[in-house]
């Protein structure tokens, strides 16, 4: 369930029309996302343009910065009167330069999946809805449990406590950490879909612990029919389709505490089916709030704010 997409060429040609008035809003990409570069949508309305050409550095009425991934380099001098926006989808505690207030100093406008952002843009969305409420598929894998962890970056101590987890309930790992099997998971949203729907639940930790930082390793086990059992913000509870959706490793004390429990599930059928109610049930009150709040794409509401932001000047 990708965030956005990419692709590797520039989004556009030149612009021709600096001229504010009966045009489109021209957005520029500085820099790629982690290697490729954002692929926008077409239709926004007000009418858009993005780009990638960095020949239109001095017309764009904004400018996008991908903050994790940001060279000294690549900050130009600030036109008077344009916007910079300081996008990244990595939390504070990975990207650090996003909690220094002098760096942040410099950006008008921040998209992030922070709901104090300017741009909201979490790792869900209204596409998620239809995936999140498909039929369950049986489970047939040996093992209750699976893991993916192929990044060995962690700043809340998830190694360990997974270690520790694996100690008392029977868990597949794929990943490069704590790998106990031979299959190799090829990289991509539909090998891991394909992988988690076999498996009753699924470890979603999160490399670090922030606000509102609740990532595809929540959503993804959700989408294929699997309960992920979540280690990460506590704001998990306001972000989550349904209160009863996953298990919360925060209401246990350790490790090995949480692998008797899923050990437990494993033997009661009732109780685990019950985290599978809520999809025919439905959506939390909140979850649907958000889902209306997040109906128009974010860069179309980036546009939004930047047309708003040029008719005000």
């Amino acid at each position: 369930m990708p965030v956005v997409s990419v692709k590797s060429q520039p989004c556009s040609a030149t612009y021709d029309k600096p001229s504010v008035g009966g045009r489109d809003i021209l957005i520029l990409f500085r820099n790629r996302f982690f290697g490729e570069w954002p692929e926008p949508p077409w239709n926004c309305s007000p009418p858009a343009t993005f780009t990638s050409e960095q020949s239109n550095l001095d017309v764009a009425d904004a400018v996008v910065f991908h903050i994790p991934t940001l060279r000294p380099s690549d900050i130009p001098p600030k036109r008077s009167g344009q916007l910079w926006v300081a996008w990244s989808m990595e939390s504070r505690v990975m990207c650090p330069t996003l909690d220094e207030p002098k760096f942040m100093a410099q950006f008008d406008v921040t998209m992030t999946f922070e709901r104090t952002s300017d741009i909201w843009v979490p790792y869900f969305g209204p596409a998620t809805v239809p995936d999140l409420t498909r039929p369950v598929s049986p489970k047939i894998a040996p093992s209750p449990v699976v893991y993916l962890q192929a990044n060995p970056n962690d700043r809340c101590g998830r190694m360990a406590y997974a270690a520790d987890l694996m100690k008392m309930v029977r868990v597949d790992s794929f990943g490069l950490v704590h790998r106990n099997q031979t299959t190799s998971i090829a990289p991509g949203w539909r090998r891991r879909q394909e992988l988690y729907r076999n498996y009753k639940l699924t470890l979603a930790f999160e490399n670090s612990f922030a606000p509102d930082y609740v990532t595809e390793k929540f959503f993804e086990p959700l989408i294929a029919g699997s309960v992920p059992v979540y280690r990460g913000t506590e704001d998990i509870r306001e972000l989550a389709p349904a209160p009863d959706c996953y298990i919360d490793a925060c209401n246990f004390a350790s490790g090995r505490e949480l692998g008797r429990y899923l050990n437990h599930l494993e033997s009661h059928d009732d109780e685990y089916l019950a985290y599978h109610e809520w999809r025919t049930r439905g959506f939390s009150a909140q979850f649907e709030k958000h889902i209306a709040n997040l109906q128009t794409d974010p860069f179309c509401r980036l546009a939004e704010f930047v047309s708003a932001s040029v008719q005000a000047i």
